[in-house]
């Protein structure tokens, strides 16, 4: 294994066969595919990508890249530009729940679809190869930090998994590969700071390393070099981004034999990933008692957990509702986890959502368990209580087929675009046996 990690990651993600990728591993990536896919077209009209789009179509020429939900084709670091952003928009991609809620999936295959896009001959199991590979570096990156310094995984850590999987698709060298992400160094960026704020930023972020990929690569292949110890040098990623805080082995750990895109777990809900186990207690025990009306909510559980929750103690206001963890609790219990709507219109929810939240309450005991507690009060004065377990759609939990086409209909239907959901999830199923990929984003265009 070569000393500098550079070296290793470019010559790993060049060098990976096509048919290295195993049976188990395949069938995640389907998944993985499906849900990006689910959730860039649920964001396709949020607020604010209307007028990315708008930008992006007078200041960037027509090209081959579909822009999903749209009739519009962008060149192609536009139409990754575009795509990567409006998977994030509903805070419904996917998670590395190792690694700091790191959602690898927008970036990399909005970059991976709109560079096929443009070569016009990749076919499925190419396609899944190069995202295996991206996802693979993306993730490892994002486990490797011993402090968190506030940067925004799905950006700055993003952006090297994403340019990887456009150099393989590119058919770049480990030379070539190596600039890539020496050139996806001089471009990484995002910290939390717009997610704290809960400002529209934070929707870019990944629209951003998904756009910046695109450029490295690209360049990558035209001849620019660039930083070979874009890592580890003396003014590297981690040297300079992280400190040197960083554990090394935990990249290389298993690198060419174990792809870790496996991990990459699946939203049930959107928003903020730690609310999710609560809000599955919440609607077992709504299930379980349906008939009579809840007073009040306590919420407990470690610091990490209350702390957050306890910090979004006032009604959110648009999207701050994705950000919420009582918000979303409430809503569980008022309205059986609402619709997608319901975490960016807050408002348009059921009044009694809004009169349980102000009723909900946010404590922290570390003896409810690492994923917390929820406990209800009725108007009868009885309480019950629910010791949360570890949220659907992790690896060992995952949704199924089932749930993620029914993800894929509820974005669809969200978004109110004209689009065959089961075609699409068909097109995604088969995935591996394509002759090219546009067999699926001919599909992801309303022009279809």
């Amino acid at each position: 294994m070569p000393d500098d990690l550079s070296l290793a990651l470019s010559e790993h993600a060049a060098g990976f066969a096509v048919d290295d990728v195993d049976g188990a591993t395949l069938a995640h990536l389907k998944d993985n595919l499906l849900d990006v896919v689910a959730v860039t077209i649920a964001g396709v009209h949020e607020e604010g990508l209307d007028a990315l789009r708008q930008f992006l179509r007078t200041t960037s020429a027509t090209g081959a890249g579909v822009v999903v939900g749209t009739p519009a084709r962008l060149s192609t670091p536009a139409a990754a530009f575009a795509n990567a952003t409006a998977a994030h928009a509903l805070e419904f991609d996917d998670a590395y729940d190792e690694g700091g809620g790191m959602h690898a999936g927008p970036p990399v295959h909005a970059t991976a679809l709109a560079v096929a896009d443009e070569l016009g001959s990749v076919s499925g199991a190419e396609y899944l190869a190069a995202v295996a590979v991206g996802l693979d570096v993306a993730v490892r990156l994002a486990t490797a930090p011993e402090e968190d310094l506030g940067w925004h995984r799905a950006s700055v850590y993003a952006v090297f998994g994403a340019t990887v999987a456009a150099g393989r698709l590119l058919g770049l060298d480990a030379e070539q590969m190596r600039n890539a992400i020496g050139l996806a160094l001089s471009q990484a960026s995002g910290t939390r700071q717009p997610i704290a704020e809960a400002t529209l930023a934070t929707r870019l972020h990944t629209g951003f390393a998904a756009r910046n990929a695109v450029t490295a690569a690209a360049l990558a292949r035209a001849g620019f070099t660039a930083a070979h110890e874009s890592l580890e040098g003396p003014n590297g990623f981690f040297t300079l981004f992280q400190g040197g805080k960083y554990d090394r082995d935990v990249i290389l750990a298993g690198l060419g034999t174990e792809l870790r895109s496996s991990r990459i777990s699946t939203k049930p809900f959107p928003g903020g990933r730690v609310a999710h186990a609560l809000v599955e207690a919440a609607l077992r025990l709504r299930s379980a008692e349906p008939d009579e009306a809840v007073e009040a909510v306590a919420v407990s559980g470690p610091a990490e957990i209350v702390g957050w929750a306890a910090a979004k103690s006032t009604w959110p206001v648009g999207r701050e509702a994705l950000y919420n963890p009582l918000f979303a609790v409430a809503l569980a219990v008022e309205a059986d986890a609402g619709p997608l709507r319901a975490f960016v219109e807050p408002d348009g929810t059921p009044a009694g959502v809004r009169r349980l939240f102000e009723r909900s309450t946010a404590i922290e005991d570390p003896s409810a368990g690492p994923h917390g507690a929820v406990e209800l009060t009725f108007s009868s004065g009885r309480t019950v209580r629910e010791v949360a377990e570890r949220a659907t759609g992790y690896p060992e939990r995952p949704l199924g087929a089932e749930a993620l086409r029914a993800k894929l209909r509820a974005c669809v239907a969200h978004a109110g675009v004209r689009l065959d959901d089961e075609a699409i999830a068909d097109a995604v199923a088969r995935f591996d046996q394509a002759r090219t990929t546009s067999e699926l984003t001919q599909l992801l265009s309303t022009h279809t």
